[in-house]
């Protein structure tokens, strides 16, 4: 039996930890892991730059994510 556990790609953009969902856009986290309601400056900026980034430039960013088998 396998069974796998997945989630959206998490980034951390200068400093800034970033999930992009299979659908709408990249979201800005909290420290505890929660979507945050309001962004600073400073997190458009870093959402913005992964926006425009190519995807093996995004690797780079790329902290966790994805799925694992167990």
């Amino acid at each position: 039996m396998n069974n796998f556990l997945c989630s959206p790609p998490l980034y951390c953009v200068d400093g800034i930890y970033i999930e992009v969902p299979g659908y709408g856009g990249p979201c800005a986290l909290r420290k505890d892991g929660d979507p945050k309601q309001r962004f600073t400056k400073a997190d458009k900026a870093a959402m913005h730059k992964l926006r425009m980034m190519d995807e093996t430039e995004m690797e780079k960013y790329r902290v966790g994510g994805g799925c694992v088998r167990f």
